[in-house]
């Protein structure tokens, strides 16, 4: 017995690719101390990565976006969004809530978006001593033996 499947294909694209970027966060003294550490795995990190940047050196687009990685994600063993206050911020402050679109009376949150005017705020928040560094992948894939490495001295982002 055959049994037959019939997909329906958004893209080409999504059935030959499985691309991503990556944003690792690294805690070090200086940024002279974390690059060194980060060149003991990759020599010649900056071929596939951003220069690292503190926390207060961060885009408004990439503080908001290492915010929703730090504050909102999904919980596979618990079967639900998981969220995390950070100091000195209330939930009506930190989150805006909006009913799930077909769930019925399950309540999403989404955090506020990083503002000019509440940008310190979020800084001092997230890294209250300035011992953050970030670094973001130029494109799409970088070496994956390289990630694994660096997934011992930083914390992984996976950007999709």
């Amino acid at each position: 017995m055959k049994t037959l499947f019939t997909f329906y294909i958004d893209s080409s694209i999504d059935l030959i690719t499985n691309s991503s970027s990556e944003l690792f966060v690294f805690t070090g003294d200086t940024k002279r101390k974390v690059s060194a550490m980060i060149r003991k795995f990759h020599g010649n990190y900056l071929s596939e990565y951003h220069s690292l940047k503190r926390t207060n050196e961060l885009s408004l687009d990439e503080l908001d976006w290492y915010v929703q990685l730090r504050t909102s994600r999904w919980s596979n063993e618990r079967q639900e969004d998981v969220y995390t206050l950070l100091p000195g911020f209330t939930d009506e402050e930190q989150f805006r809530t909006v009913p799930h679109s077909w769930r019925e009376g399950v309540v999403v949150k989404y955090p506020r978006d990083v503002t000019e005017e509440n940008r310190e705020r979020y800084v001092k928040a997230l890294d209250p001593d300035g011992k953050l560094y970030f670094l973001w992948s130029r494109d799409e894939n970088p070496n994956w033996d390289i990630q694994e490495k660096l997934m011992t001295i930083g914390v992984r982002y996976h950007l999709g």
